[in-house]
């Protein structure tokens, strides 16, 4: 009983580490270890002494992304306690590490974050390069690496080319599969969209079906009934979905709610209702927004005081 009540409270305290940890994606302080010296914290995992089992854990998550593999193999040791703690310290180190990708492909995007990448590739025809698309497959690569194992983002590599599929810009409905879309927003959208790439620097109306489809709008997406094996990132809203199947939701603004949300990561600033949630991650921000930093938009000089 007692050893019961000391491993909870160290689990807690780790939960805290894991939350108000000032600098995510923290690196080893020290020369690399060896999977040995890994080896041999994970057993102290499961020492009678509290002080190892704590100076073990502080040290493999100052380690971070090197001793996954080896807390990987931990998870089905026959010691309950470092089983208990490896499965605590695996989605520590993991945020860590796409934090820390995160911030790097966020420093290569430059001035005003996403909203400004999505800006400059619609409005400036010379910017829609190879280079670009090839940051925002990153950014999405990033971002479904915090699913559910079922939702999309263990499709999004290939047969996913993004930069073999056709750019439209003239936004012919008629031919909407198999296409890369740069819009400058839409007041009223296709009914179905399958296979395709959206990059809109305006809010979308209207897609009432969302099929395997990558939608990045510096803007708010409404009226959308079924969304599946599709990944959406919203600079606004996203204004609700009758059904969210194996799917990423990102809202910088309101989640409109959900009929019923299955193997899916949805993550807003604020949300309606949700009624039904199955094998999925439904937070109000789990410190992703402000990860990416995609709310942020490029900066405005302050106009000059009159004299």
């Amino acid at each position: 009983m007692f050893r019961s009540i000391i491993f909870t409270s160290a689990c807690l305290f780790l939960t805290a580490i894991a939350v108000t940890a000032p600098t995510l994606g923290h690196q080893p302080k020290d020369a690399p270890v060896s999977q040995a010296d890994i080896a041999k914290l994970i057993d102290d995992l499961g020492d009678p002494r509290f002080k190892v089992r704590d100076t073990a854990t502080n040290r493999l998550l100052e380690i971070g992304e090197p001793a996954l593999p080896l807390l990987t193999k931990a998870k089905d040791s026959p010691d309950e306690e470092i089983r208990e703690r490896a499965n605590r310290l695996i989605p520590t180190i993991t945020r860590r590490a796409s934090v820390a990708a995160a911030q790097r492909l966020m420093d290569r995007i430059g001035e005003g974050g996403l909203a400004g990448l999505v800006e400059r590739m619609v409005k400036a025809k010379d910017t829609d390069s190879d280079a670009n698309w090839q940051l925002l497959e990153e950014l999405m690569q990033v971002i479904a690496q915090r699913a559910p194992a079922a939702a999309v983002g263990h499709k999004l590599g290939p047969p996913w080319k993004w930069t073999e599929l056709p750019v439209d810009r003239v936004c012919n409905w008629n031919n909407r599969s198999g296409k890369r879309f740069l819009l400058a927003g839409l007041p009223k959208s296709p009914i179905l969209l399958d296979g395709s790439i959206i990059v809109s620097d305006g809010p979308l109306v209207t897609i009432t079906t969302i099929s395997q489809s990558i939608i990045i709008i510096r803007g708010s997406l409404k009226d959308c009934s079924r969304l599946q094996d599709s990944l959406v990132i919203c600079l606004g809203d996203f204004g609700g979905a009758s059904v969210i199947e194996s799917s990423v939701v990102v809202a910088t603004g309101n989640f409109g709610g959900a009929g019923a949300i299955e193997d899916s990561l949805i993550v807003a600033g604020s949300f309606g209702e949700v009624k039904h949630a199955l094998r999925s991650t439904v937070n109000p921000d789990d410190g992703l927004l402000e990860m990416l930093r995609l709310h942020k938009t490029a900066p405005v000089n302050p106009k000059t005081p009159k004299k």
